[in-house]
């Protein structure tokens, strides 16, 4: 049983949300046909900001079309969309229509030197034992020691470590995920889109 389903939700939506967010996965709605809905457009990007871990629309549609590099750029980019839009109503400033077409006047971001200079991966040693029927591949974490970076999982359980790269720069973190190769014992670095 689901913590939380929509009749959990009902107290604090109107029948007309609760019953549209029960029928929203069986059909496919286009930005052009969202009013039929009767539902507020930050129905439509509760998906988008889970994704990109933001609380903005506009930094997840910049984030989504890689129109920004990290969610702060994004939130600055955002900004430059508030102010020029500061007329429409509430609602309206984030019809993703609107959106889209200020964001294609934006130019495409640049790659920052930080970025290019990367290496792609990092030679690690494996600090456990992983079942050889499971993932290969694990998202990981740079905790760095002194000269070493430990790879940890989410969990902060130490996966691998290995030296710190010379061209090593902390705020990657920011910028990019790591992922850790079983295989060829290597952590590979990944800017986010």
């Amino acid at each position: 049983m689901p913590f939380c389903d929509a009749e959990c939700l009902h107290p604090l939506l109107d029948d007309n949300v609760t019953w549209w967010l029960s029928v929203l996965p069986l059909q496919q709605v286009r930005d052009e046909s969202w009013d039929d809905t009767g539902l507020p457009w930050i129905a439509l990007w509760l998906k988008e900001l889970i994704v990109w871990g933001t609380l903005d629309p506009v930094s997840a549609y910049l984030l989504g079309r890689g129109r920004a590099g990290t969610r702060s750029e994004a939130r600055a980019i955002a900004s430059q969309y508030f102010e020029t839009n500061h007329e429409l109503q509430a609602n309206e400033m984030i019809n993703p229509s609107a959106i889209r077409k200020w964001a294609d006047t934006l130019s495409r971001p640049v790659l920052s030197p930080s970025k290019s200079k990367q290496q792609s991966t990092i030679k690690v040693k494996l600090e456990r034992k992983f079942p050889v029927r499971g993932a290969r591949r694990w998202r990981v974490l740079p905790a760095e020691i002194g000269t070493r970076i430990n790879w940890v999982d989410p969990a902060g359980f130490v996966l691998a470590v290995g030296e710190r790269p010379a061209s090593w720069n902390s705020t990657w973190l920011q910028d990019a995920d790591f992922f850790l190769d079983l295989d060829s014992q290597t952590v590979s670095f990944e800017p986010f889109l």
